[in-house]
């Protein structure tokens, strides 16, 4: 029977890149009217990981003692793709 055990455990994940679009219209009006239009493309891509460190102790065959430690990080990242911006002034 073993008494001792220790483990040490890595998981690592990486996202797929997604593509998003941004179609954005406003129209103001007063005086003259004005139409802003944007227009972009996104990506966004990422990694987590984790590790796992655990220590077990049987004191007996009914009993044991438990311990473990985690760290995990997660980095994400977005960009922008084209970026176009237009406004149009109707006097």
């Amino acid at each position: 029977m073993v008494k001792w055990d220790f483990r040490l455990e890595h998981l690592e994940e990486t996202s797929i890149t997604f593509t998003g679009n941004l179609n954005d219209q406003q129209t103001y009006s007063d005086l003259r009217s004005v139409l802003n239009i944007q227009r972009a493309t996104t990506r966004n891509h990422g990694t987590n990981s984790q590790y796992t460190f655990r220590w077990d102790y049987d004191i007996n065959k009914f009993n044991s003692l438990t311990a473990s430690l985690r760290y995990g990080k997660q980095d994400q990242m977005g960009l922008p793709g084209s970026v176009v911006y237009r406004t149009i002034f109707n006097h």
